[in-house]
């Protein structure tokens, strides 16, 4: 689906979406978000990491470090990025270990539904992750009321990745609300 719109449409919804996400209240009152810098086919929220970066907010990028696992690094400028693994740039900054001090968490994927299911890249990296954030299982969050989550979990996606239902497993997790 996204073949058939044009960089300059990709390039006008991922500013769309960023305005939207800047424009919510979770987000302008954070003080910590995790972040991602996205792939060519990710809505860009470059835009929305500089903005959160200029407001004195702790902003935060993974990196992976194996095959099953992810780190989070401190991210303050472009000037602190390296090409990592599949060719996405990656946080050179400082570990990041207090999870629990994370507000927001904008997290990519392929698909979600409008119940906050996500499809993944199916490595699991994101949800193995937040539950690392939760001190659980990732089978244990089904039955962990998705209101109460710290941090607050959002989906970021084009329009044209929401569909009717995602496939879930009992480790996938799914977000508080998706941007798209």
């Amino acid at each position: 689906m996204k073949a058939s719109h044009s960089q300059e449409q990709l390039a006008f919804m991922s500013d769309e979406i960023s305005n939207r996400l800047l424009e919510n209240p979770m987000m302008r009152d954070a003080k910590v978000v995790l972040a991602f810098y996205p792939l060519p086919d990710e809505v860009s929220i470059i835009s929305v990491i500089e903005f959160l970066v200029s407001q004195g907010k702790t902003v935060l990028l993974p990196q992976v470090v194996s095959d099953t696992e992810m780190i989070i690094r401190e991210h303050h400028s472009s000037d602190d990025l390296r090409e990592g693994a599949f060719g996405i740039l990656e946080p050179t900054g400082q570990l990041f270990t207090d999870y629990e001090s994370i507000d927001v968490a904008l997290i990519p994927g392929v698909a979600f539904d409008r119940n906050g299911n996500r499809l993944g890249r199916g490595k699991g990296y994101y949800d193995r992750f937040i539950a690392k954030c939760y001190d659980k299982k990732c089978h244990d969050l089904k039955s962990h009321d998705k209101n109460k989550k710290k941090p607050y979990l959002v989906g970021v996606a084009f329009p044209f990745q929401i569909i009717d239902t995602v496939p879930c497993e009992v480790t996938d997790v799914a977000m508080n609300e998706v941007y798209f």
